[in-house]
């Protein structure tokens, strides 16, 4: 069977494509807060060197009678193609493929079709942070010199992570900081790759980074669809490791990033309270102190703005293409969460306002996959933000003064842990409450310094 369309062309409005490709790689996309895997990725390439992704449902996946891997060629036939979402892709396509459990997948054991082994797009280390980069969420391909190796240092996050930065540098010592998260790290033989580089230059490849900008600088981390390469006899690598000349530098120790601490890690101690103790502080004297409560959350009260376009730098609402706080010109964005949540504990009600990256822990999804959800179902309010009515968590806040109004106090949630349900039944309960109706005393958020994201006209008119 041969293909009708190179991965070049292949688009939404061609009916029954098929293509012929090799796998490069694949790999999972994963829930962390629960720790599974949702769904596929595969990264195809055709004979014209051209690059696409792939996506399939892990269910789907299972019951495919051939299931693809990496380095074969297989004809593909009766998938979806569809527009690639606004998050990070690993390759420049402006389409995606959508594999179901209808899809044909046919391996190929000989063709005369010289399709290429590996795919990269490398940047030169020093256009990093360039304009073309930032706007379009595009993976990074990068390959340089190994010249230091951080330590390994813990991220205080709800799961506890850990993370290793390295130092890339290009022929004329420009240099990146690349961050390695916990599966990555191993990778990097550190006291191997040192002894080596004593006699000459250690070169590494990376396939598909994120880009990075905090604290006034661009950087590099790992995510699910990297790959790094450091075999020295690996073509690209030599090639490479050619153009250093014979010079050698040893690696050195990489220092610490100074990270400026966030307003959370300021903040004292949490102090163990009841929610019924919390609602009656005193605001002004009790602000810039933590607070650690046991709750269930009982209704959503972000109803059509539980999310805002912001730069993806500082976190800020974008209302053009420039951010004023980074003082940068045509700024990426990100969707970003705010869902203010109403949460109870026996007869206390209080409002609970659940930020980035806490949000997506407790939802389990990012909030741009969640709009597109929104978007494909007309609904503003998706099913994964309804979950999370009637779920019980230990949370851990501080009073947020700008939204202290009619004298009902709200709070910021710097942590939010799930504790396990005692009662089958108090997920119901819960979520009945959360049915009550809304009056005048009812508790309510409004933040005028959030800019409205027109959700609900995004999903009316989309």
């Amino acid at each position: 069977m041969e293909p009708n369309v190179t991965v070049e062309n292949l688009n939404d409005s061609i009916i029954n494509p098929i293509v012929m490709c090799r796998v490069v790689k694949q790999w999972d996309i994963i829930l962390y807060n629960v720790q599974s895997c949702r769904s596929m990725r595969f990264m195809l390439v055709d004979d014209q060197e051209h690059a696409i992704e792939a996506e399939m449902f892990k269910i789907d996946h299972q019951l495919l009678p051939v299931k693809p891997i990496d380095g074969e060629i297989y004809v593909f036939r009766q998938f979806r193609v569809n527009k690639s979402r606004d998050e990070y892709n690993a390759t420049s396509h402006k389409y995606i493929i959508r594999f179901h459990k209808f899809t044909q997948v046919i391996r190929v054991k000989n063709t005369d079709r010289r399709i290429p082994r590996y795919y990269f797009n490398f940047r030169d280390i020093g256009d990093i942070g360039s304009a073309d980069l930032r706007k379009p969420k595009i993976a990074v391909d990068v390959i340089g010199r190994l010249s230091a190796i951080g330590e390994i240092r813990h991220v205080p996050t709800i799961t506890g992570v850990y993370t290793k930065d390295i130092l890339l540098a290009n022929q004329i010592n420009q240099t990146i900081r690349v961050t390695l998260w916990s599966e990555f790290m191993d990778i990097i033989q550190d006291e191997v790759l040192k002894e080596m580089s004593k006699t000459k230059p250690v070169v590494v490849a990376f396939s598909s980074l994120e880009l990075r900008y905090f604290n006034g600088t661009y950087s590099l981390k790992t995510f699910s669809a990297t790959k790094i390469y450091t075999d020295p006899d690996f073509s690209y690598i030599m090639a490479f490791a050619q153009t250093l000349g014979d010079d050698t530098e040893p690696i050195e120790l990489l220092p610490p990033l100074e990270i400026q601490p966030s307003r959370a890690s300021k903040l004292t101690t949490p102090i163990a309270m009841t929610l019924q103790e919390m609602i009656e502080l005193e605001p002004y004297s009790s602000a810039n102190q933590q607070y650690v409560c046991e709750a269930t959350i009982a209704d959503i009260l972000s109803k059509d703005n539980w999310c805002y376009t912001a730069c993806t730098g500082c976190k800020t609402t974008l209302l053009s293409k420039d951010c004023e706080r980074c003082q940068i010109t045509d700024a990426t964005s990100i969707q970003w969460y705010r869902v203010a949540v109403q949460v109870n504990s026996g007869l206390a009600y209080a409002i609970f306002i659940l930020m980035g990256k806490q949000a997506e822990h407790v939802v389990g999804l990012k909030a741009n996959a969640l709009l597109d959800e929104a978007q494909r179902t007309s609904r503003m309010l998706p099913y994964q933000l309804t979950n999370i009515v009637g779920r019980r968590f230990r949370f851990v806040v501080e009073i947020n003064l700008q939204q202290f109004h009619k004298n009902r106090l709200c709070f910021d949630v710097n942590q939010a842990e799930e504790l396990q349900c005692s009662n089958s039944g108090q997920r119901v309960i819960q979520n009945r409450l959360s049915k009550r109706p809304v009056t005048d005393d009812s508790p309510r958020t409004s933040d005028p310094n959030i800019g409205h994201t027109g959700l609900h006209w995004r999903l009316k008119y989309h």
